[in-house]
């Protein structure tokens, strides 16, 4: 292995878990534009209690004799701890577990115990915690200490098992890959048919997929036999521009809702992100978004309603 010291911007954050741990993935770009992997296994999740007037210590020996083996989960370390609460300096109990799914489960089980105020943080997602804490901004510079490793699963040029990761200042443009894509659909026969795909992007890549096909068409136009050949291609086009955005118009409350559809019905994984994960749907704010594991997926007409509208004029 060859240790390693870089410099790189935060472009999305996820985890996963390894042996019951949770370890931190950072999906980075470097300063020239490579895209890198950051694997951080030294992060411990973890929440707080608030002990009622003088059962601090009473509360802390509890804990630590709780037993958590049904929760699949294990109890590293439980802490006083002071922190501010309501302008006031507070002891807390700081309860750090391996396993970050369990932190709502082990809150579960002290929560109406006798010696119990209220508990915190137990709801924090465990990479949006480790940014907190790590005072990382996204598409903020980061400084990595760590050890190149192999690692087959991921679309990266480079993966770092992190022994130290800092915020850093670096001002530095980095240049972003941008697909941006949109689909067309007609129905027939009371159900909805993907007739056509087009996708562009940031370097003159221009592509339409359609399942019509006719004499003299432009050659940025592929015909396919049917829509399941369509998403395949999609995948497939996705896979082999590697954007660090995706970008579509309505793209969370129409695209991929439709497209994830088509795609369980004709049995295909829409693995559209830098790993071997499908798409899923996480929440945001007021509305439900795709994610795509290392890609930043932008739907602009969210953007526009939810941040510009405020600020657009219109007759």
């Amino acid at each position: 292995m060859i240790g390693l010291r870089l410099k790189l911007l935060v472009l999305d954050a996820d985890y996963e878990l390894v042996e019951n741990k949770g370890v931190i993935k950072l999906f980075c770009k470097d300063e020239n534009g490579n895209t890198v992997l950051v694997l951080d296994p030294n992060f411990e999740p973890y929440f707080y209690a608030m002990p009622k007037e003088g059962k601090a210590k009473i509360l802390k020996e509890k804990i630590e004799k709780l037993d958590t083996s049904k929760l699949n989960a294990r109890i590293l370390k439980v802490e006083i701890v002071e922190k501010i609460w309501e302008g006031e300096k507070t002891k807390l109990v700081k309860i750090t577990i391996d396993n970050p799914r369990r932190i709502p489960d082990v809150r579960e089980l002290i929560k109406e115990w006798e010696e119990v105020e209220e508990t915190f943080e137990y709801d924090i997602t465990f990479y949006k915690r480790y940014l907190m804490d790590k005072q990382i901004e996204p598409m903020g510079w980061i400084e990595v200490e760590g050890e190149e490793i192999e690692r087959k699963d991921h679309r990266v040029q480079k993966v770092i098992k992190a022994k130290v990761v800092k915020p850093a200042k670096l001002e530095k443009e980095v240049k972003f890959k941008i697909l941006a894509f949109d689909t067309e659909w007609v129905e027939e026969n009371n159900k909805n048919k993907l007739i056509m795909l087009s996708l562009a992007s940031n370097d003159g890549f221009k592509k339409v997929l359609t399942c019509y096909d006719w004499e003299e068409k432009p050659n940025w136009v592929e015909s396919l036999k049917n829509e399941k050949e369509i998403i395949q291609r999609f995948v497939e086009i996705v896979k082999a521009k590697d954007p660090d955005f995706l970008v579509g118009y309505n793209s969370d409350g129409f695209d991929f809702p439709r497209l994830k559809e088509k795609a369980n019905e004709f049995k295909i994984s829409l693995k559209l992100g830098r790993d071997e994960n499908p798409l899923r749907t996480v929440r945001r704010g007021r509305v439900s978004s795709a994610k795509l594991r290392g890609r930043v997926h932008v739907d602009l007409f969210v953007f526009i309603d939810h941040i510009l509208s405020a600020s657009l004029k219109s007759e």
